[in-house]
């Protein structure tokens, strides 16, 4: 790889880790969405309105026949958790059985945007010698690709709205009073139009991992980590005890916790350590000199 990519030669194998392992899983971010659309629903204790100056929430009811209901709406979650698992499963194992067989013997690596289309050399033994029907097979993967990125991209779009009026109404409270479709159109104008000048100004050889590091290294890693132990002790705080997390899957949010919070820690020390702030500083203004210049 260093031999083929000879800028990552420096790079160290935290950082590659974390970031990768917090790409897939998403970012706490999302989960800022989530409790917006959770008060969207009002559900929870998110449906009481200012339940904060009134005191603590009032205690689940223990009766057999409210707790029998609580388990049955858990069902919800654990499908929509269960289905999206599988899937992301699917679709990392895709690419692991392609750099397997593809990328490893041929000795390639995926490079600046090139990140995805290197392993439609697969299909083309299927097209035969057969220009047309090869170009027919290329697009097919392309076009495979992009539908299943694009639930991600659109989905996206709900929740980071909702992300940015959660942020909003925790620094003002009264932003829980500005329509969603205003904050819709600000949050769709930053990522879109953001989004389309770095693809329209990066030349190819610039890695797009490069502008996700930090991001990914602290809000899918670090503060992802610490959310787990935020649920653990909500669990113990907010749930009579007939419907807290049995503990196989506590261990397992503890472990969670503890690999992406460590890990993340590491990476960013590692991160920190090999950045070298001046010259990317330099770097920076040379980037946008030459994008106003073009």
């Amino acid at each position: 790889v260093v031999q083929k990519i000879p800028e990552m030669k420096g790079t160290p194998p935290w950082v590659e880790l974390m970031v990768y392992l917090g790409v897939i899983g998403g970012g706490a971010q999302d989960y800022f969405g989530y409790i917006g659309m959770l008060r969207e629903k009002a559900w929870g204790m998110l449906g009481r309105k200012n339940h904060s100056q009134v005191g603590p929430p009032p205690r689940i009811l223990e009766a057999p026949d409210n707790i029998r209901r609580a388990k049955a709406w858990l069902r919800a979650p654990q499908i929509d958790v269960g289905v999206a698992t599988v899937a992301i499963l699917i679709f990392t194992v895709c690419f692991v059985v392609l750099g397997a067989t593809v990328l490893h013997p041929n000795q390639e690596v995926p490079n600046g945007t090139e990140l995805l289309t290197m392993q439609a050399d697969f299909l083309v033994p299927l097209a035969g010698e057969s220009p047309a029907l090869r170009g027919i097979v290329e697009w097919t993967y392309k076009t495979g690709i992009f539908f299943a990125f694009f639930g991600t991209i659109l989905g996206a779009c709900e929740i980071f709205t909702r992300t940015v009026r959660e942020c909003l109404i925790a620094l003002w409270p009264s932003a829980e009073n500005v329509p969603l479709r205003k904050i819709r159109a600000w949050v769709l104008l930053y990522a879109g139009g953001g989004g389309l000048v770095l693809l329209w100004t990066l030349d190819a050889q610039t890695n797009p991992v490069e502008f996700v590091k930090p991001a990914a290294l602290i809000s899918s890693g670090l503060v992802c980590g610490l959310w787990c132990f935020a649920m653990i002790w909500s669990d113990r705080v907010h749930l009579p005890l007939c419907l807290r997390m049995r503990w196989p899957l506590k261990i397992c949010v503890i472990l969670s916790g503890l690999v992406l919070t460590i890990g993340s820690i590491i990476g960013l020390v590692e991160y920190f350590r090999g950045l070298d702030l001046v010259g990317r500083g330099l770097g920076l203004v040379d980037f946008f000199r030459g994008l106003f210049e073009k």
